[in-house]
């Protein structure tokens, strides 16, 4: 079937949808492009807890983040679904995790078979576990593109202190199984991750790596920020003690970088607890830490033209399930710095972010429990040449614009009629 015969359905389940920051970016702002290059008709539907996070962040004007989507959008429709569930129920056990399903599937069928999809990109496993009841309990005929982000049922064991052999995270690996094995396409977001997908017996796996709106990240690059004395590091996304990224390990690195450097800065970027941030890097005078936010890849882009490098310190893993969870990670940050033009400074085991630099001279990687970094190390990664070497990688892997084009490929791909994916593995 040709695309432009064809129904796209992009199906977010669980997330609160908001106009910047991931949402905004990474969701509706690649849809949008994969929409643009194409004639077909492209629905974009989120499931939303009725209790959920913009009730709290934006209250009263959360409506106005509604209405900046569908602006965004443009042609593309946008509707949502209610989850009858608080938004905690994200972080599902295996009694919490039929509460964020149940009825809301009925409503989801509807909207099904009003728009008829032939394809169903469900971005999460709640997305997925959505479209595949669905599918079989009312006979549909889409494809379904599973597409995970992370290793879901390992990050609710950190998140819940889940025992590898307790009921609730095996119930979270059977949902992965069934998932892999019954959905036409999973997509990995890293080499690592399409690897722990193919282990786990997935039935088709591609890698289109996170994307970034480079073009706008790469034109606010400053040439001559390398004339400064002071040597600015720059921390984006969540941080906080109980999630991956750990204010505490930031410290830690932020601490050992001042003891190479005699002149340094440090910019926050975030927006998570700035006054329990402030707290924990309290021996750091203000006049040379900065802690904000942005709400527009325009804003962060302004922001990262005048730092010199990115850091990542994610946390010191514990047992074979921290290893694990961060073997795959590449993270969203990863993407926005190399965009930049910023090299990093990275947890090695954070693996799909440290083997990308290691390989390909973006960065350095470090071991957390024992911070071992040279000096002239970092220093040779302080010119233009490195900054436009990262801005080269980053327009080759993460261009927004070249990612929809490989989703629209792999919606192709799917819709090709049997006969013709006899030999697709």
């Amino acid at each position: 079937m040709p695309l432009k015969d064809s129904c796209i359905v992009y199906l977010t389940w669980g997330e609160t949808p908001r106009s910047y920051g991931v949402f905004g970016n990474q969701v509706v702002e690649q849809f949008k492009r994969i929409a643009n290059h194409s004639r077909g008709k492209f629905h974009f539907i989120s499931g939303v807890p009725v209790i959920h996070s913009g009730m709290v962040r934006e209250k009263w004007n959360y409506p106005k983040e509604i209405q900046m989507i569908k602006q965004r959008l443009g042609d593309v429709m946008f509707s949502r679904i209610p989850v009858i569930a608080p938004q905690t129920f994200v972080n599902s056990s295996s009694k919490t995790f039929s509460y964020f399903h149940g009825i809301s599937h009925t409503f989801l069928a509807r909207k099904f078979s009003k728009i008829q999809p032939d394809v169903v990109h469900c971005r999460s496993y709640h997305a997925a576990w959505a479209a595949l009841k669905v599918k079989e309990r009312y006979q549909f005929e889409y494809k379904i593109v599973f597409d995970g982000r992370d290793m879901w049922p390992e990050e609710m064991a950190l998140k819940n202190n889940y025992a590898q052999n307790s009921s609730d995270y095996l119930f979270l690996k059977g949902i992965e199984g069934e998932l892999l094995s019954k959905c036409e396409l999973s997509v990995g977001v890293s080499d690592e991750m399409c690897t722990h997908y193919q282990k786990l017996s997935a039935k088709n796996v591609q890698c289109v790596y996170l994307s970034a709106d480079t073009d706008t990240f790469s034109s606010s690059f400053m040439r001559e920020k390398y004339d400064s004395d002071v040597i600015r590091f720059c921390y984006v996304g969540a941080l906080d003690e109980g999630g991956w990224h750990k204010v505490s390990e930031l410290h830690k690195l932020y601490t050992k970088l001042k003891e190479l450097f005699k002149k340094t800065h440090l910019t926050i970027v975030t927006t998570s607890d700035h006054g329990a941030i402030r707290a924990k890097f309290n021996d750091i005078p203000e006049s040379e830490m900065t802690l904000t936010s942005s709400r527009s890849r325009e804003e962060l882009a302004t922001i990262l033209s005048t730092q010199h490098f990115g850091l990542m310190a994610y946390f010191s893993p514990k047992n074979n399930l921290h290893i694990a969870l961060g073997k795959i990670l590449l993270a969203i940050k990863t993407v926005e710095y190399l965009s930049a033009g910023l090299p990093m400074i990275c947890n090695q085991y954070c693996g799909g972010a440290s083997r990308l630099l290691n390989e390909n001279d973006l960065g350095v990687s470090y071991s957390p429990e024992d911070i071992s970094l040279e000096k002239e190390r970092i220093l040779s990664l302080y010119n233009l040449e490195s900054g436009e070497r990262c801005l080269d990688f980053a327009r080759c892997n993460f261009n927004m614009n070249e990612n929809a084009k490989k989703y629209l490929s792999i919606y192709q791909e799917l819709l090709k009629p049997l006969s013709e994916n006899a030999d697709v593995k």
